[in-house]
């Protein structure tokens, strides 16, 4: 919703916008989705925010505290505070690597210390050593594969990840992170057969120089028994002419193409289906 505040500092509606998502839309990750409907809005209301200064407001009380700390007073030195909480000497900083920080959520998951238990009492099988990826590294190691990797299809994307990691339900969980991923979507090429060029009929130069016809029916027969009509139109000026036909047959055709041509004047070319006539 477009809000414009008045003196008194009232927000009043100016114009309302909404969109219905599609499927691959729908899985998007959340950050990603919000982050997508405001550039959407943006764009849609973008002739009413041309050269003057707005503020995006969104729903939700996330990191809330964050901003109140940031307004909070106070008379404490930064800097004094921080030396008096904290030993230089207690700061250490870790660098792990990929690896080991799998390693280090997997000791915390209880899923995967389950699975690690039974892997230790199983038999070698293909002898290829691979990591047990526990749920919160997923996202990641997905995205190291597709995202940071040139956006593989899926396939590629899956022999990627099987060569070090293995997860349970990957194929459907890559699956899914490819259907929703937003440069995928926009830059893929549709797969299968691609649709034909369209060859348009350019138009005559005069009425009834290029005429359309075809036969519509059958109808109820009339009192003169015609069941069918043939049906002429103008490539021009888009005229109808309907001429009444006992059957579709290419005397009938013929005879009312006389007609035609007896009022009209003969045209330079007919264009039909290819049904027979």
């Amino acid at each position: 919703m477009l809000m414009q505040g008045d003196t008194e500092k009232s927000l009043h509606l100016v114009y309302a916008v909404s969109n219905k998502t599609t499927e691959a839309e729908s899985h998007y990750h959340s950050s990603r989705f919000e982050l997508y409907a405001i550039v959407w809005t943006l764009i849609r209301l973008r002739p009413y925010l041309l050269g003057i200064r707005f503020t995006v407001y969104r729903s939700g009380e996330l990191m809330a505290h964050v901003d109140a700390l940031s307004r909070l007073e106070s008379t404490i030195d930064n800097a004094q505070a921080l030396e008096e909480t904290l030993d230089d000497r207690s700061l250490v900083m870790t660098l792990m690597t990929l690896e080991e920080r799998v390693r280090y959520v997997q000791q915390a998951d209880p899923d995967t210390c389950q699975l690690i238990n039974i892997l230790e009492k199983g038999e070698e099988l293909d002898g290829i050593s691979r990591f047990l990826v526990p749920k919160p590294l997923r996202k990641g190691i997905v995205i190291m594969a597709h995202d940071m990797a040139g956006h593989r299809v899926l396939d590629q994307t899956l022999k990627k990840i099987q060569e070090h990691y293995w997860f349970s339900k990957m194929c459907k969980y890559v699956q899914m992170h490819i259907g929703g991923c937003l440069d995928c979507l926009v830059n893929k090429k549709p797969g299968g057969k691609q649709p034909g060029e369209l060859h348009p009929i350019p138009p005559g130069k005069r009425p009834f120089a290029v005429v359309h016809l075809d036969h519509l029916g059958p109808f109820e027969t009339s009192l003169k028994g015609n069941r069918f009509l043939l049906v002429l139109i103008d490539n021009l000026t888009k005229y109808v002419l309907l001429f009444p036909t006992k059957s579709t047959h290419t005397q009938a055709a013929i005879r009312s193409l006389q007609k035609f041509d007896d009022q009209w004047g003969l045209p330079d070319r007919l264009i039909t289906d290819r049904g027979t006539m």
